[in-house]
């Protein structure tokens, strides 16, 4: 990460629309988080500044950013739980009528619950969340 990176920050206060900013601050020393459990994590204080305002905004609220810190182009991500191990390969299952036709596909990065995915799905495929091969 760096200064003047580009971020998107979307308040759960204002769900209709996401802020354009960017990285203005960021700390060179860790503080520790003795409260988190084990490992102890090292947090940075990372400051963004807010391209426009908006009156709906106020101090306080909660947020999710997200910054880009590389762009892969001609991928697709899908969710984790989309993902299965069979027979030592990691496939999906995409929808193709009324059924789900297997699918192996090669996972680029994970970042907690997304996938992204350089190829055996495109963007606009309908894909299974539970196996369907599984017995209900």
């Amino acid at each position: 990460m760096q200064l003047s990176q580009a971020a998107t920050i979307h308040l759960d206060a204002v769900p209709d629309q996401n802020f354009d900013a960017h990285v203005d601050v960021i700390s060179p020393t860790a503080s520790l988080d003795f409260t988190a459990g084990w490992p102890i994590p090292r947090n940075f204080l990372l400051e963004l500044s807010l391209a426009g305002l908006d009156p709906r905004l106020s101090p306080g609220m909660a947020a999710t950013v997200r910054i880009a810190v590389d762009k892969i182009h001609d991928g697709t991500v899908i969710p984790a739980s989309a993902l299965f191990r069979k027979s030592g390969r990691t496939v999906a299952y995409r929808r193709s009528g009324s059924k789900f036709e297997e699918v192996d596909v090669e996972v680029l990065r994970r970042s907690g619950d997304e996938v992204l995915l350089t190829r055996g799905l495109k963007p606009g495929d309908q894909i299974a969340l539970k196996d369907p091969t599984l017995a209900k």
